[in-house]
């Protein structure tokens, strides 16, 4: 199975075991069990695109923590709660090795899956972003927020 390379790390680090639960194989982590990750960049190729048939994606869930409630929002992202729907806006017209203006991301309470992703952009159609797009975007919103004082 093809995984993002956060992914394989965390595989790497908490490796499926079977559990005595109804769900079959878990991560075991250090005080606590995790369902099975689910890629969201499981597809061949170089440029993996984002699948929304995705749980505890770690790519993924560092997008989310950029954007997540309850913190002071670096510049440049939006964040709105509407019953239980999370969204959220990333300005990304700065970064360097994505091509568009903002992500859009949107996910359901605190669950694993995030339903969608899209590279808008003034001049395209929205389109998936590649697992490399994500991870130069959590690389800038981190250099921002070390930035920080």
């Amino acid at each position: 199975m093809n995984k993002c390379r956060l992914c394989e790390e965390f595989y790497d680090k908490y490796p499926l075991e079977k559990s005595g639960y109804e769900r079959g194989e878990v991560h075991k982590l250090e005080h606590s069990f995790m369902g099975a990750i689910q890629c969201a960049f499981e597809h061949i190729g170089i440029n993996k695109e984002f699948e929304s048939d995705n749980w505890n994606c770690q790519t993924v869930n560092l997008i989310r923590d950029i954007c997540y409630e309850g913190q002071e929002l670096p510049p440049g992202i939006k964040y709105t709660y509407c019953s239980d729907q999370k969204y959220a806006i990333i300005k990304i017209d700065e970064i360097e090795k994505v091509n568009g203006d903002a992500l859009w991301v949107s996910w359901y309470k605190q669950r694993g899956r995030t339903d969608a992703i899209w590279i808008l952009d003034s001049y395209k159609h929205p389109r998936k972003p590649t697992e490399k797009e994500l991870l130069s975007t959590i690389n800038y919103y981190k250099e921002k927020d070390n930035e920080r004082p």
